[in-house]
């Protein structure tokens, strides 16, 4: 009797695995058509011949990535494996892993390809609505290993790797990304004056990484991008800040309805002229707090001004051999000045003109002459010779002199002064 109460048991806990079974397999199917939901909110679309369950494992295959606003025109992927899946509350999925083929594109005389694609952390929602951090796709790390882009044969970029992490904080986001081992040849150029440029430049083969780093903060929209950096050898450091509010998740879902309802209008040029209207629109819901760009030189300032000089017949000089002409300069302009000084040379000399013919003699008070008022000029000029008589003294006297002597240069302003005055006086 004990051993057909143990049979009915084992046969009832067979009967429950066995229905239980399907409930609690992951259904590949579904979290893909999910992924595509989420990622067809920015505009992207994914599509897949199957996708099937193995454990905790779900293989995609057949699967193509496209663009809502370039229908018809793919990207061929591959598998997609992803591994460590389980369904999270609320219907949604996380991947600890989804891995990507290598993909290897040749089309006329390019070719791209790109090796180790791979996204770690992957949170796909169940409903994409995009109101809560629930309802949007999110990744914790998104990798590449080498990838190349060759023209004509020639490799003109290459990069050794790529890696950005989104790292879940209060109220937002940390972000970071790494280009690394950027190269580009530059040497392929067809156009002559850019070839001209880049050739004088030094710039022939490019070297360097691109970094980026910053905050969001998903209440207030703030976005901090504290570093978004170009940094290439014998070039330079360039560096990009910029802080902002209001790229909240209300905003980002604004933006992708209209890029929808643009993408919906058959009448592409109507519709361009739509979303312009609607972005700008969205543009003044953003505060720019704070933007700043920071470049530090690695040898290239001089090579910039010696070829922007060349262009105007110049040439560049550090900022140290401008010093030294200014300086050699103002050592010039001081030598002419004691040059110019009256003494025996200008002084003496002229003090023989100060007489003059009574036809050419002054009337009236001193510094004034019988037509200035006819002429425009009146007590204003009158004044002003007066008080600039009584300042220097003799050797205003002599001013008009002082301007044909050839030891004086009208520009040697604080020795021999220059009247104007003076001179039309002298010249009648």
């Amino acid at each position: 009797m004990k051993h057909m109460r143990n049979l009915h048991l084992m046969m009832a806990s067979t009967a429950f695995l066995t229905l239980a079974g399907p409930a609690l397999a992951l259904d590949g199917t579904d979290m893909m058509k999910k992924l595509n939901a989420a990622t067809s909110a920015g505009g992207t679309v994914i599509t897949f011949e199957k996708a099937e369950a193995d454990g905790d494992t779900v293989t995609a295959t057949g699967v193509q990535v496209g663009s809502s606003s370039l229908p018809g025109d793919t990207l061929k992927i591959g598998d997609l494996t992803f591994e460590g899946v389980e369904e999270i509350e609320g219907g949604g999925y996380h991947a600890k892993t989804v891995s990507f083929p290598d993909i290897d594109i040749s089309q006329e005389e390019g070719r791209f390809s790109t090796k180790e694609i791979q996204i770690t952390g992957l949170t796909i929602p169940a409903n994409a609505t995009g109101d809560t951090l629930n309802d949007i796709l999110l990744y914790e790390t998104v990798s590449t290993g080498p990838i190349a882009l060759n023209i004509k044969g020639k490799d003109v970029l290459a990069i050794e790797s790529i890696e950005s992490n989104l790292g879940r904080q209060d109220g937002g986001f940390s972000y970071d990304a790494n280009v690394a081992g950027l190269k580009a040849d530059l040497s392929q150029v067809e156009d002559a004056n850019a070839k001209e440029a880049i050739e004088k430049l030094g710039l022939t083969t490019l070297d360097g990484t691109v970094t980026m780093k910053g905050i969001w903060e998903i209440e207030s929209g703030k976005v901090a991008v504290d570093e978004y950096a170009f940094d290439f050898k014998n070039i330079g450091r360039l560096n990009f800040a910029v802080d902002f509010s209001g790229y909240t998740l209300g905003f980002i879902k604004s933006l992708q309805e209209a890029v929808k309802t643009a993408e919906a209008n058959p009448n592409k040029e109507e519709a361009n002229q739509a979303v312009g209207l609607a972005m700008l629109g969205l543009m003044q819901q953003l505060t720019i707090n704070s933007a700043s760009i920071r470049f530090d030189d690695a040898s290239i300032t001089k090579k910039a001004l010696d070829y922007a000089g060349s262009q105007q017949g110049r040439h560049g000089r550090p900022a140290g051999a401008i010093a030294e002409r200014s300086r050699a300069d103002d050592d010039g302009t001081a030598q002419h000045a004691r040059a110019a000084k009256p003494g025996v040379g200008c002084r003496q000399r002229l003090s023989r003109r100060t007489e003059k013919p009574d036809n050419q003699r002054r009337t009236g008070k001193a510094g004034s002459r019988p037509d200035d008022h006819r002429r425009g000029h009146g007590r204003t000029e009158h004044h002003s010779f007066r008080a600039r008589r009584q300042g220097h003294g003799e050797r205003l006297t002599n001013s008009r002199d002082a301007s044909r002597s050839a030891g004086c240069r009208r520009r040697v302003l604080p020795t021999c002064l220059w009247n104007p005055w003076e001179s039309r006086a002298t010249s009648n």
